[in-house]
């Protein structure tokens, strides 16, 4: 990270501070010069925002000069000597907490400033009107296009899109900083900040894939494994997935993996043993594991576990964790890297089975009124993602039995009645037939993306808390249920 990039074109002023940077991190432990520190950072913020006004064009570098050569370092050198520094030296750990809360606060500024001089200079906001609210909340300055035609997709130049992937770029940074805050200072809180930055960088430019990726870092922290693979999933899934994402993916599945090894696989969820499963297929070419890899016959136990499983009556399936994992294999499917794994395509089959035989079991029992219709809401989720990558993928994915697809199709049918009515009609719902939209709080899919002009989407945000879903569950479930059997219509076709 500290090397200095041509492409970049540091002026000669930018390159003596950067080395006067270096050189006062250089210093500790020998002498901590914290004050140095930011005046040498707000004089490289100051330079690249004058450079920005005198030359625009630079606009779409300084937030990656900034990040690369100042910020993202320092922050690193703080952390570094916070590990250093012993926990008895309260008062040294207190002086250095107060500096790093200026330095990072300071950061937070300097990517609102870049983003609100990149969005006023290009006039993005044109054709991505979400950001006229963001400045206007965070400046007092109303920007108004009513004198100006909306920018069309045909119209986009490349300069807009230099101009989004730099707005998205801060977003990053900002959602990066606001993690920082979270970790090194201990503030939990700045998690939920972090992701409403991520999510303000998916609705800026939704086909990159780094926001997934960070968004899944927050989860692996927070100790939620299924969230984080799901995230990661999603990220490799983009339209530009990120490098690190697979590293990541395969990181998070490791630790689990181990971690599972080392309590004896025991779990009270069984979407846990599934991911075992899961992790066990990617990770089987692993030297790393080795000394941790689960026999075969444990491996046959938790795959029988799992599909052992009744969805009608288990109390620990979870709808959410379910829809993750299936959307997980999704995402890795559609990845040429997993695609030739025969082993993830087996198991990919037997989880289609297994959960069409559970749905229509399921809805016996809804129908004999010996299960609740909520449960609904735990099969139709995931029923829904993998019919989705059914029909994506045609005629590649000719395994589905058609015999308990029209079973299926009329066990869906004998429920649909018994939902209630509701006064909102159905096409008013935000679930669309072949978007993946949010199904429990989460993500839309890349078929989303695709279908959908960028500046319609209207994203809850991703926030860790339960989802705070204006319509009444029951009626999410019932348009679903009528999108599903479409679904099962065309694949019957």
């Amino acid at each position: 990270m500290n090397e200095l990039n041509d492409h970049m074109h540091l002026t000669g002023h930018q390159k003596a501070l950067v080395h006067a940077l270096d050189n006062v991190l250089r210093t500790y432990p020998s002498e901590i010069r914290y004050n140095e520190i930011c005046t040498i950072t707000r004089k490289l913020e100051n330079d690249l925002l004058k450079t920005f006004k005198e030359t625009p064009g630079m606009v779409y570098r300084l937030d990656a000069i900034a990040w690369t050569h100042c910020h993202y370092k320092v922050t690193q050198h703080f952390k570094k000597v916070l590990k250093l520094i012993n926990n008895k030296h309260v008062v040294e750990r207190k002086l250095l907490k107060k500096q790093l809360k200026k330095f990072l606060s300071s950061c937070t500024v300097f990517y609102e400033v870049c983003i609100t001089e990149v969005t006023i200079h290009s006039s993005i906001f044109q054709y991505k009107p979400f950001l006229q609210d963001w400045i206007l909340k965070h400046t007092g300055i109303a920007l108004s296009c009513s004198s100006q035609t909306h920018l069309s997709p045909a119209s986009f130049s490349k300069s807009y899109t230099e101009a989004l992937e730099c707005i998205y770029q801060c977003f990053i940074y900002l959602g990066d900083v606001a993690r920082y805050f979270a970790i090194l200072l201990n503030r939990p809180a700045t998690y939920e900040r972090a992701l409403k930055y991520y999510h303000l960088a998916h609705q800026t430019f939704p086909g990159n894939g780094m926001h997934c990726n960070q968004m899944a870092v927050i989860w692996a922290v927070k100790g939620h494994t299924i969230m984080s693979v799901y995230w990661f999933s999603i990220a490799l899934a983009s339209e530009i997935p990120p490098k690190t994402a697979l590293l990541n993916l395969m990181g998070q599945l490791e630790l689990f993996y181990k971690r599972a090894y080392e309590t004896g696989f025991h779990f009270s969820s069984e979407t846990l043993n599934l991911l075992v499963v899961f992790s066990d297929l990617l990770l089987r070419q692993s030297k790393k594991l080795e000394s941790f890899r689960s026999s075969r016959p444990m491996l046959k136990s938790l795959i029988s576990h799992f599909f052992n499983s009744d969805i009608s009556c288990s109390e620990s399936l979870n709808g959410l964790e379910l829809y993750s994992l299936s959307s997980f294999i999704c995402n890795l499917r559609s990845r040429s890297i997993f695609r030739s794994n025969e082993s993830l395509h087996k198991v990919f089959i037997h989880y289609i089975t297994w959960l069409i035989n559970q749905t229509t079991s399921c809805n016996g029992r809804i129908a004999e009124n010996k299960t609740p219709l909520s449960r609904a809401n735990i099969f139709l989720p995931s029923l829904k993602i993998l019919l989705i990558h059914i029909l994506e993928h045609l005629p590649s994915c000719n395994f589905i039995d058609q015999r308990q697809l029209k079973k299926l199709s009329l066990s869906l049918l004998a429920i649909q009645p018994l939902f209630p009515a509701f006064n909102e009609p159905l096409e008013k719902t935000k679930l669309t037939l072949f978007e993946d939209y949010n199904e429990m709080g989460l993500h839309p899919s890349l078929a989303t993306v695709t279908k959908t002009n960028y500046g319609d989407i209207n994203l809850p945000l991703f926030s860790s808390d339960k989802i705070q879903s204006q319509a009444h569950p029951l009626l999410e479930a019932k348009a679903r249920l009528q999108q599903i059997l479409i679904m099962i219509e065309l694949l019957l076709s």
